[in-house]
């Protein structure tokens, strides 16, 4: 199990009606994950990866790395 924050939202939706999602770890990964509008989280929210899965999501990938400068500010910054 590994916690991820959303770090960003579209805006728009793709052709299943899925909004895409940001996710950052503490250690840098990140990956991008789908959601409908019933299990779309807003930024800052912390979603829990397990199996290489997200509760509610679909079409989820990994997106690379982020520097420990870059995770670590996602992870200090406080949202409301």
């Amino acid at each position: 199990m590994q916690d991820f924050k959303v770090v960003m939202v579209s805006d728009n939706t793709n052709s299943f009606g899925l909004r895409q999602m940001v996710l950052v770890a503490r250690s840098g990964e990140v990956y991008k994950t789908c959601a409908s509008s019933l299990n779309v989280k807003t930024v800052g929210e912390i979603l829990i990866m397990i199996d290489g899965m997200f509760r509610g999501c679909e079409l989820t990938e990994e997106a690379g790395l982020v520097s420990e400068k870059v995770a670590k500010e996602t992870w200090n910054t406080v949202t409301i």
